[in-house]
């Protein structure tokens, strides 16, 4: 139900819907939908590092983005608000 492709861009492509789907599927006795990946990649493969965050394009640039930037925007609003809508701290 939770497979992922092979370069694990789910989490990043929220498959986390496809998943709560599948699993309502699975329930009803319904067939279960695949993951398609995108075409494209992008993303951090390193995640943050100590003089900021470097992200690349599908055409392997990298962009960076500074270490204030990632701590006091990126992190807060993007990651939290954004793409995980909210999710408050523990």
């Amino acid at each position: 139900m939770a497979a992922t492709d092979p370069l694990r861009t789910s989490a990043r492509n929220r498959a986390d819907g496809l998943l709560a789907r599948n699993v309502i599927a699975h329930l009803a006795g319904r067939p279960l939908a695949s993951y398609r990946g995108r075409e494209t990649r992008w993303g951090s493969v390193l995640g943050p590092e100590q003089d900021g965050l470097r992200v690349f394009a599908p055409s392997g640039h990298p962009f960076r983005f500074p270490a204030w930037s990632v701590r006091r925007v990126l992190q807060p609003w993007v990651v939290r608000r954004g793409i995980y809508r909210g999710v408050r701290r523990g």
